[in-house]
């Protein structure tokens, strides 16, 4: 047999074409001789292939049946392409590799064709019949096939190229794997969302989305979902310190981030189908069957015990209704006792953002006594200290003084205050390092009690402080432990906090 590997096609055309290209771009014949008993004698058997195939009759079938499979995979390739350079550029690579493979197979002189990728083996038990020789010469034939169906590969691909060159990129079908998704909101239907959440059962759809797959029973440790609360319950074990940590995940605040998103996305999809809009007989049209869409989906919703579970669910048609009317009154109907109505009963917009999905605190951080300023002035002292962390863009501007000063007093509070921690390192996570280089600093200048408990000290810390996302803090142990690395380190940060620790101390 002949060795080595054969070169593989497979992993850039496809199976089909990969086989054809195979078939054609070489030219190997094994002549194989095995002694056979036969009535109890040996005979020798012989066995002749060309690229595998015993007879010309069946490396026809094969190149007739590779041509074929192989021109329907191309037609679906470039179809599942959209753009039309890709599928010239996808064309062009065929095109080439056909190509290659006829420039190996040329006609002499006298009409013969020979290959230049021509080898044979002759192979029998103990090398026996190592005399016999077969030359190209044996197999015209199937040469003359093999170039029959590379001219006939080759014309197609180039009819194919041509008939892709003239058509304008417009006319070609849009992938499946690239058409919207028809429950979406966009341009020209921009508030399908709802009416598919409320009409066509997309809550329920939204919910099995939502509530754990068998992969998350079998990947997470523990999951739990209880379908009278539509909670899940994780737990996870930090990979740093060991320890165990409970996640919650509400249904109700997953359904009210995503009415509140799409209640955004379907604004603006709005103005953008408006501006589209030539005339203003057809903004009114637009507006007019808008509206008659939203009363119908509110009146569908007093029926829709699922939707009615969840006391928002019309307050993004309500609101998408009065964004319509303060946005374009001006080519709005008159308001009927129905609109009114509506708009009357309940606020007609969300009142608050989204409710981020948070992990809940460890018990031993509900309830506890905080931090102790030792400065006379716990007012002058709040409100130093707040001018600071705000200017350096450590806390947010809107940080609520009475709740900073609750940190630093040396109450007992029962529920966390939440103060949001934005200071962020180079990989733009929540760098935790400055919060203890700043309470480091704030007790070594006694101007807060030092926690002699490292314990105690970082739940103070959890209990006080959360991350921008308003999540508790993680794997506090560790950034507290490698802190010490942070201090030795120049930083916008660290200049910061020394400055207003100087402040800080001046005050009486």
């Amino acid at each position: 047999m002949i060795t080595g590997q054969v070169k593989s096609y497979d992993f850039r055309f496809g199976d089909d074409f990969g086989d054809f290209l195979q078939s054609v771009d070489r030219a190997t014949v094994t002549y194989n001789v095995d002694p056979v008993e036969v009535d109890q004698k040996l005979n020798d058997t012989a066995d002749v292939r060309f690229n595998l195939y015993p007879t010309v009759g069946k490396y026809i079938t094969s190149l007739s049946k590779g041509f074929t499979n192989s021109c329907n995979d191309i037609e679906r390739m470039a179809d599942d392409m959209y753009v039309k350079s890709e599928k010239l550029n996808l064309l062009s690579r065929f095109i080439i590799e056909v190509e290659a493979c006829q420039n190996l197979l040329s006609l002499t002189t006298d009409k013969k064709y020979t290959h230049k990728r021509f080898a044979f083996s002759n192979v029998s038990k103990e090398n026996k019949y190592r005399d016999v020789v077969l030359d190209e010469s044996e197999f015209q034939e199937y040469f003359f096939w093999m170039n029959h169906y590379l001219s006939k590969m080759h014309a197609y691909l180039l009819q194919l190229k041509h008939t892709i060159e003239i058509t304008p990129q417009i006319e070609f079908r849009l992938p499946s794997s690239m058409q919207p998704d028809g429950n979406t909101s966009t341009v020209d239907k921009p508030f399908a969302f709802f009416e598919y959440a409320f009409l066509r059962n997309g809550l329920a759809q939204i919910r099995r989305a939502f509530t754990p797959s068998q992969e998350d029973y079998y990947h997470l440790p523990y999951i739990q979902w209880d379908p009278k609360t539509e909670i899940i319950t994780t737990q996870e074990q930090d990979n740093e310190t060991g320890e165990w940590e409970t996640y919650t995940r509400s249904f109700k605040d997953h359904l009210f981030n995503k009415y509140y998103q799409e209640f955004l996305k379907s604004m603006q999809l709005c103005d953008e189908h408006i501006d589209q809009l030539k005339t203003e007989q057809e903004i009114k049209l637009f507006i007019t069957l808008s509206l008659g869409r939203f009363k119908y989906v509110l009146k569908n919703l007093e029926g829709n015990e699922d939707a009615k579970k969840y006391d928002f669910s019309v307050h993004p048609i309500k609101a998408l209704i009065k964004y319509v009317y303060d946005r374009y009154e001006v080519f709005c109907p008159e308001r009927d006792n129905q609109i009114t109505g509506f708009l009357e009963k309940q606020p007609s917009q969300p009142q608050t953002e989204p409710v981020p999905e948070q992990r809940t605190l460890p018990a031993s951080c509900r309830g506890m006594q905080l931090f102790l300023t030792l400065k006379k002035s716990i007012e002058g002292f709040t409100l130093l200290l707040h001018k600071q962390l705000t200017d350096a863009g450590f806390i947010p501007k809107e940080t609520n003084l009475e709740v900073l000063r609750n940190a630093f007093n040396g109450s007992t509070q029962e529920t966390a205050l939440k103060i949001k921690w934005l200071d962020k390192g180079k990989n733009r996570k929540i760098n935790k390092q400055t919060l203890f280089y700043l309470f480091n600093r704030l007790a070594e200048e006694r101007i807060i009690a030092e926690d002699s408990d490292n314990k105690s000290f970082l739940q103070k810390l959890n209990f006080v402080f959360v991350d921008d996302k308003g999540e508790p803090l993680r794997h506090l142990r560790v950034s507290n432990a490698t802190s010490g690395k942070f201090i030795k380190d120049t930083t916008p940060s660290k200049q910061a906090i020394d400055a207003g620790i100087a402040e800080l101390k001046r005050l009486e």
